[in-house]
């Protein structure tokens, strides 16, 4: 499971599904919203087993443009996953 929320802005969804991609996960189910900010909620599945959750963080927080140094709190009120 994994919910990204952060500022609105940019094409967040794209960036994101094209992380997912990269890191080789499938979305099996989302729920999105841009009301106040952009949220995302999904369930996500490896494809291959050898997938580290540490890859997808970096996957995720390099999509809605944040760098590994950065504090989370700035642009990401809760992140989560598997």
């Amino acid at each position: 499971m994994v919910k990204v929320t952060c500022e609105k802005g940019g094409d967040k969804l794209v960036t994101i599904l094209e992380a997912f991609e990269e890191i080789c996960v499938n979305v099996e189910q989302a729920r999105l919203s841009c009301e106040n900010g952009f949220s995302m909620e999904a369930i996500i599945v490896a494809e291959d087993q050898n997938v580290d959750v540490r890859d997808v963080n970096e996957g995720l927080l390099k999509a809605i443009g944040m760098q590994s140094g950065e504090k989370a709190s700035e642009n990401v009120d809760y992140f989560s996953n598997l």
